[in-house]
C-alpha cells in the first residue's frame, strides 16, 4: 500500500531528493545543491570567471555541493582546477587556502555549512586572499553566518539566497513580523523557507478538506502557490518547488546601515532557470510519463 504521510523538505540540500529518489508525497522547497551552484556558476561565467577553486566539508553535503558546482562549471566552459576537502569544525584552513591561492582560480568557492563557512571566510580574509583579484563566493551561507564572520571579512562575498529579509517591502514586512516573535532575531533564508512551504501545506489541507499526503501533495501541484515570502512558487511534478533565485554580493561596512543590512542583490534568476529542468533530474514517477 502506498504511504499517505506527506514529506515537505525545506531545508534538505540534495538534488537527489527531486531526483533520482523523488517520490510522489514528497516536497522539496527553499533551495538545493543544483539551484545554488547553477545560479553561481551562471552568474560567474558572465563575467569572465573560467576558472575554479572550491573548499568542501569532507561531508556527504559538501561533496554534493562538489559534484552539481563542478558539472555547471564544465557545461559552461570552465574548469575545475583543484578541491580542497577538509573535517567539520576544523580550526585551521591556512593548508587549503594557501592551495587555492597557488591555483591561480578566477573563483574561490566554498562548499561548507555554518561556523565552517563563517571560519573559511575570516581565515581567507586574515591570508589578505581578497585582495587579490578573486572572486571569493559561498554555495550554501546564510546571514548568519556572513554576521558570524563579520562584514570587514566578507565584505565582496558573493552568496545565493532565495530569501533575504531585507530585499524589498514584502520581504522587510515578514521579516518584522518574524522578529517580533523571535526575540528580535532577524529570520535567514531557511525560515522563510520553512514558512512558505508549511502555509502552502496547509493551505492545501484546508482547500481539500484532508490531510492525506498523496492528495494534498497532487493539488499543490496543481494549484497557484502565492506567498509573501517566496511570491510565485511551483510545485512540480517531481516535488521540485521552484521560485524565483537570488544572487547576492556582501556589502563593505562603510555601506551597511545597520546590523542587518549585509547584502547587495546583484542577480535574479526564475524558478525555471535556477532549477534543474524537470527532465534532467531522473525522476520516474507515472504523473511524468
Amino acid at each position: 500500500r502506498g504511504s499517505h504521510t506527506a514529506l515537505i523538505a525545506s531545508s534538505a540540500a540534495t538534488s537527489d531528493l527531486t531526483g533520482r529518489f523523488c517520490s510522489p508525497n514528497t516536497v522539496q522547497w527553499t533551495y538545493d545543491t543544483w539551484a545554488v551552484s547553477h545560479t553561481l556558476t551562471q552568474a560567474l561565467t558572465d563575467t569572465g570567471a573560467r576558472r575554479w577553486f572550491i573548499i568542501a566539508s569532507s561531508t556527504a553535503l559538501g561533496k554534493s555541493l562538489v559534484a552539481d558546482t563542478t558539472a555547471s562549471v564544465v557545461k559552461l566552459g570552465g574548469t575545475v582546477v583543484g578541491t580542497g576537502y577538509m573535517p567539520v569544525n576544523s580550526a585551521d584552513y591556512s593548508s587549503v587556502l594557501l592551495e587555492a591561492a597557488a591555483a591561480n582560480a578566477d573563483v574561490v568557492a566554498f562548499a561548507t555549512a555554518g561556523g565552517d563557512t563563517a571560519a573559511l571566510i575570516k581565515q581567507s580574509a586574515e591570508f589578505s586572499m581578497h585582495n587579490s583579484g578573486r572572486q571569493f563566493a559561498t554555495l550554501l551561507a546564510t546571514t548568519n553566518d556572513v554576521k558570524a564572520a563579520g562584514l570587514d571579512a566578507a565584505q565582496g562575498l558573493l552568496l545565493v539566497q532565495p530569501f533575504y529579509a531585507d530585499m524589498d517591502a514584502p520581504s522587510r514586512a515578514w521579516a518584522a513580523q518574524f522578529a517580533a516573535r523571535d526575540h528580535g532575531h532577524m529570520p535567514t533564508a531557511f525560515h522563510a523557507g520553512m514558512y512558505s512551504s508549511v502555509k502552502a501545506y496547509l493551505d492545501a489541507v484546508a482547500a481539500t478538506g484532508s490531510t492525506d499526503g498523496a492528495g494534498v501533495i497532487r493539488y499543490m501541484k496543481h494549484e497557484h502557490i502565492h506567498d509573501e515570502v517566496f511570491g510565485d512558487v511551483v510545485v512540480r511534478p517531481d516535488g521540485r518547488a521552484t521560485h524565483a533565485m537570488y544572487l547576492f554580493r556582501v556589502k563593505p561596512p562603510a555601506q551597511s546601515k545597520g546590523p542587518d543590512d549585509l547584502l547587495e542583490r546583484v542577480g535574479t534568476l526564475t524558478g525555471e532557470q535556477a532549477f534543474r529542468p524537470l527532465h534532467q533530474g531522473g525522476c520516474r514517477l507515472d504523473q511524468m510519463r
